[in-house]
């Protein structure tokens, strides 16, 4: 395969093969080419040195995923943030109300009714306390991701 055809097929292959030329200023203009260039983490695996891609590929690519985690879970908060103000629950949680099963005459009472309105009362407590634990974990996953990406643990 060509050079010239290997560039064509992707552009950071020509600027990693120009950060390896002899010319020194050349090679580092290159290199910070492709690092600004990378767009992937596999472009930014392949603007390491060959002699430390062994050592850094894997580091990078958990790092990149920890990020990607971290911006799915901050996505999420923001989700549950916004339905929190508008008194909603997400659709995952969100269930039928219950139907309780008795006779006309019973639900027709006083006592029918005030059962029907405590079982009703008892399901929307459920699934709000149901939401705030799934938002307090989420919040808390968050939290945890954004720690493991803090410069002083990368």
């Amino acid at each position: 395969m060509t050079s010239s055809f290997a560039r064509a097929l992707s552009p950071m292959a020509g600027i990693v093969a120009a950060a390896m030329s002899s010319d020194e200023n050349a090679s580092a203009l290159a290199r910070a080419r492709a690092i600004s260039a990378a767009t992937t983490v596999e472009d930014v695996v392949a603007c390491v040195p060959l002699a430390f891609q062994a050592a850094l590929a894997t580091p990078l690519r958990d790092l990149a995923s920890c990020a990607k985690k971290m911006c799915a879970a901050r996505n999420i908060v923001r989700k549950y943030d916004a339905l929190a103000a508008k008194g909603q629950v997400p659709s995952s949680i969100r269930q039928k109300e219950p139907v309780l099963q008795m006779s006309k005459e019973f639900a027709e009472t006083e006592s029918g009714k005030a059962l029907v309105r405590k079982a009703l009362a008892d399901h929307k407590a459920y699934v709000d306390a149901l939401f705030k634990q799934l938002r307090a974990a989420k919040t808390e996953e968050l939290q945890e991701l954004s720690s493991l990406l803090a410069p002083e643990k990368v």
